[in-house]
């Protein structure tokens, strides 16, 4: 029988967020170590990583959701679907500017975050 060829590999929602999550990490601390000709590129970074991993949660919360809000006995969701769609709300009302503060930079005006990928 085939197998998905991604199958077992450790590949989730939970890692994509863990992995972008380093890669923010990495790249503020290069933001801090950084001199001024190399700034605004550098914070261009940040605000696309900040995109990145603000998509991942969404996607992993998103699933998270989708797995609790399947029928269960009793017909009432459970308290896992309620508190996933309370970080829901939260990530949405702050968005990728809310978890660049999260890490530690506040993203200037002129850092358009413009695509936030919760359209759809």
């Amino acid at each position: 029988m085939a197998q998905w060829q991604g199958a077992y590999a450790g590949n989730t929602h939970e890692t994509k967020v863990a992995e972008a999550e380093q890669s923010l990490r990495l790249a503020v601390t290069a933001l801090g170590a950084s001199g001024e000709l190399e700034r605004a590129s550098r914070m261009l970074a940040v605000a696309r990583l900040a995109l990145r991993v603000y998509q991942a949660r969404l996607k992993a919360l998103e699933s998270k959701i989708a797995r609790d809000s399947e029928p269960r006995p009793g017909g009432d969701p459970t308290e896992g679907f309620r508190r996933h769609q309370r970080r829901l709300e939260l990530l949405l009302a702050g968005g990728p500017e809310r978890i660049a503060q999260e890490f530690g930079v506040n993203l200037s005006a002129d850092v358009s975050l413009s695509d936030r990928g919760d359209a759809g």
